[in-house]
Order: structure tokens, then C-alpha cells, then sequence
């Protein structure tokens, strides 16, 4: 007989949907080691992979490689979180920020939100219906609606924010992995799993499912979907165990294929890497077992070649994620390391892991990133804590105590209170003096008056400044505030 997770990596892995239930279990294995361990895809797997007749418009693949130069660089400088901070499990596969500022990691041990100085991890719990369905994160997204949905090992589920548990929704028995989540211009979740693409309501929870049918080449490629996405034009677009197709929603049929050489070749990619990317100067990017750029109006593939200048450098393939920040520089998570794209130059910058220096990458596999508010770029690894960088450093401006110079500072280190008025003013307090900075004033403090114990008054307009205190502990006093003044 042959196991269940065999016929699932047979499944995923080679595209073979059907198996006899007695065929002998040698033989599998024997297909299973070819289809994952070779270059060479067996007949089994080709037949299964083969798509015949298309009666659609099929994308041209360049025969050679457009060849991108990849040079080393150190100028960015890598921070960790600290295994104290208690991340669930080390290896995070997926990163969000949700609409209140907090952080979502995807690990292998569950969904861990971040504060900023410490984790809250969210697992499954038998004894808790209303928990996470499983510990295994495969995917997690943030909606319009600003709502978090993961998807693990034993389902799908959505975050309640109000009483931090999570709502269930049932796609198929037994419930299929959802490998990747995107919500179209019109609300619909649309939903990446091993046993076809799904579409859900997220109001009413109904789903449909869309499959591949032998007997109809209109139909998906494959079940096995890797990928989903809509771009700026609104079409939309999936990548399948056989290919990229586009996909009419409203018909449910497949209007455009782009065969992935990759694919054919017996790739190592697992679902969960391949991707597509509509950058903002319109480029169309794939990333898996290689890097793709799909030139649409010619409806032609580009593959590229990434290697080292040197001449022994071997060919970087495995892509396993791509991010564009906020002013539109790309960056590619792969085996070997950190790229960003250089569009001038046309060239990639790769920064790896330096044993000698606790500034470089965490690790070289990288298979997570993603962009805060602030602009920090997060770095998730497969077997390290997750990095953080910013490109642009950020420079803060000194007013520090002068010596011979009492006006430019607020004479003493030790600050305790800072406030901005409606003028833009910012007035800060010390022990015993209280100063002001002008923020049109480069670095400039004007002290204004001696602190003195009790409650203090000033008045902007007349330099009026007052002070109150009570004879005794114990003697409470009040005072009618009759002018307007800072105190």
C-alpha cells in the first residue's frame, strides 16, 4: 500500500493525481526519488505535467538567459531579536503588520504577534475550539477589512481582534493546506492550496472551488496552486504545479499561458516560494526555481541568470521570496543570501553571512520579508531569529549641555519631561530649569526661567512667570489660574 504522505509529495511534488491503491509501494518510492532528487522528470511525472491543445494564447520562453551580475556588498548593517524576546519557534516563513501596529510572524510552532519588545504566541489547543487550528503556519494575510487569516496545517482561520480567538472556516474534508492567501478589488479571498484553487466569501463564508479537468484544456493547469494575485489592471493571475496562467474569475477558465521552464525540469521549489510580483514600473516578476520577467504585450518569458563576477562563481537559482519597498527598489530573498536589484546598473548587491561580524545577515537562506511603517525591512530565515535593517540610517541631531554657552543647551544631561505646544515649540524640563527649541532654530535652546519647587507659571506674551507651593505636607492649596500660561 502506499502511505498517504507518499500520494501527497507525488501529488504536490510531481503532479500525479491518480495512483492505484495497491500499485507497489518500491515503484512509488522509485518515482517519488526521480520526480524529487533528479534533474530528469520521469514519464510519469511529465505525462501528468503536459499540457496539450491549448486553445488560448501560450507565452514564448527566450531559449538563452539574460545575464545579471551579482556583486557583494557590507553597507547595511543587520540587527537580530534576541531568543528572550519568546518567538515561538526560530524559523519565520511569513511576516505581516496589522492595522494597530503590531507585528504577525508565521512559524512552524505557531502565530506569534510582536509588540516591539516582546511575543505573544497564539497555538492550537485541544481543549479550546476557538484556538488556532494548527501550529504549522503556511501562510498569513491582512485584508481590506484589516483582519488577519492564517493558514495552517489543519485549516483556515481568522483572527478576532476582540477576544483574540479565531473563527474556522471549512474549505473541504480533509481540509486542504492553504499555501497562500490574496483578496481581489471586489473582496474576495482567493485562496492557493495543494487540491485547487478556492474562492471565499469573507462574510458569509461560502467557498467555491476550481479544479483541472483532462478533459478540458480551458481549465487550470494543475490542482497544486502555488500562488494567486491581481494586478493594476485587474487581471488575475496564479501559479500552478504546470504553470502561470491567467484566470477569468467570472468563467472560471484559463485565458492565458506561461509555461515555467523550472516546471519542466523537475524543480525543488516548494509551494510556498514560488511567487509574482507587478512592480511599479509596470515589470512582471516570478521568482521559484529561478528568476522570470514577463514582458505582457510581447507575451514572452525572460529567464535570468544570477552568478557571481567571479569566474567560478555558480549560478544563484533558488528565489525564494521578493519584496519592493517604499521607493520601489526590489529585493530578493534567496539561498544564497540578500539581493537588492540595482536598476541603473542592472545589476544585483547580495549581502550574506559573515561569521566575523554580528552586523551581517543572520543566516544566507532566506525565506521571509517584508516592509514595516516605519521602514524597516524584516529578514526571516529557515533556521535563524529574524533580521531587521533600515536602508537609510536615521540621524539624530545632538543638544547636548555647552559649556560657556548657556543659551544652546539646557545646561544639565538629564531630561524629564518634554512637551510641544501649538506654535511647534518644544519645551523641555530638567531638574531644575525649564528651556525651549525653536524647531526653526537649528540646535538652538533658550533657557526661560528656574524651576523652583511647586507649581510653576509662564506666560508667552509678557514673560510673566509664577511659582506656588504649600507651607506643609500636609496643607493642601489651590490656586485661580485667571491668565493664559504654561505651567
Amino acid at each position: 500500500m502506499v502511505s498517504l504522505a507518499v500520494r501527497a509529495l507525488l501529488k504536490r511534488r510531481c503532479g500525479i493525481r491518480k495512483l492505484a491503491p495497491h500499485s507497489p509501494g518500491l515503484a512509488s518510492f522509485v518515482i517519488l526519488y526521480v520526480c524529487l532528487f533528479s534533474g530528469v522528470v520521469p514519464p510519469t511525472c511529465a505525462a501528468n505535467r503536459q499540457v496539450e491543445h491549448l486553445p488560448f494564447p501560450q507565452a514564448q520562453v527566450d531559449s538563452g538567459h539574460a545575464s545579471l551580475p551579482v556583486i557583494d556588498a557590507t553597507d547595511i548593517r543587520f540587527a537580530q531579536l534576541s531568543s528572550g524576546q519568546g518567538l515561538s519557534q526560530a524559523r519565520v516563513g511569513q511576516i505581516i503588520q496589522d492595522d494597530q501596529g503590531f507585528l504577525w510572524f508565521g512559524t512552524q510552532y505557531g502565530l506569534d504577534r510582536y509588540d516591539g519588545y516582546e511575543f505573544k504566541a497564539f497555538m492550537h489547543d485541544p481543549a479550546r475550539a476557538n484556538s488556532l487550528s494548527g501550529s504549522f503556519i503556511h501562510s498569513v494575510f491582512k485584508d481590506h477589512s484589516g483582519a488577519i487569516w492564517a493558514g495552517t496545517d489543519q485549516g483556515l482561520d481568522r483572527f478576532d481582534r476582540t477576544t483574540e480567538s479565531f473563527t474556522h472556516f471549512h474549505l473541504g474534508n480533509p481540509e486542504p493546506i492553504v499555501f497562500g492567501i490574496s483578496q481581489d478589488s471586489g473582496g474576495r479571498l482567493w485562496l492557493a492550496t495543494e487540491d485547487g484553487l478556492y474562492r471565499l466569501d469573507p462574510v458569509t463564508g461560502e467557498a467555491e472551488r476550481f479544479g483541472h479537468d483532462p478533459a478540458d484544456s480551458s481549465t487550470l493547469t494543475s490542482d497544486g496552486i502555488h500562488y494567486t494575485g491581481e494586478e493594476r489592471s485587474g487581471n488575475f493571475w496564479l501559479i500552478t504545479s504546470a504553470a502561470l496562467d491567467a484566470f477569468d474569475r467570472a468563467r472560471g477558465k484559463v485565458t492565458q499561458h506561461v509555461p515555467l521552464p523550472e516546471l519542466a525540469q523537475g524543480s525543488m521549489c516548494e509551494a510556498g516560494c514560488r511567487s509574482f510580483h507587478e512592480d511599479r514600473s509596470g515589470d512582471f516578476w516570478i521568482t521559484g526555481n529561478g528568476l522570470y520577467s514577463l514582458h505582457r504585450k510581447l507575451n514572452q518569458l525572460t529567464p535570468y541568470s544570477l552568478s557571481d563576477r567571479k569566474p567560478s562563481g555558480a549560478a544563484l537559482t533558488l528565489v525564494n521570496v521578493m519584496l519592493e519597498d517604499h521607493d520601489g527598489t526590489l529585493w530578493f530573498g534567496t539561498n544564497t543570501g540578500l539581493l537588492k536589484f540595482d536598476r541603473t546598473h542592472r545589476e544585483f548587491i547580495r549581502y550574506r553571512r559573515n561569521p566575523g561580524d554580528s552586523g551581517s545577515l543572520a543566516e544566507n537562506n532566506v525565506v521571509a520579508l517584508f516592509e514595516d511603517r516605519e521602514a524597516n525591512i524584516w529578514v526571516g530565515f529557515n533556521s535563524k531569529l529574524p533580521d531587521y535593517f533600515a536602508e537609510t540610517q536615521r540621524v539624530f541631531e545632538p543638544f547636548q549641555p555647552s559649556i560657556g554657552d548657556p543659551s544652546s543647551s539646557p545646561g544639565e544631561d538629564l531630561v524629564s519631561a518634554i512637551y510641544e505646544d501649538r506654535q511647534g515649540a518644544l519645551w523641555i524640563g530638567a531638574d531644575v530649569e525649564c528651556t525651549s527649541a525653536i524647531p526653526t532654530t537649528r540646535n538652538r535652546i533658550s533657557p526661560l526661567w528656574k524651576i523652583r519647587r511647586g507649581l510653576c507659571g509662564w506666560e508667552r506674551r509678557t514673560g510673566w512667570t509664577s511659582s506656588t507651593r504649600r507651607r506643609s505636607l500636609s496643607q493642601p492649596f489651590t490656586r485661580r489660574m485667571d491668565r493664559p500660561a504654561m505651567w
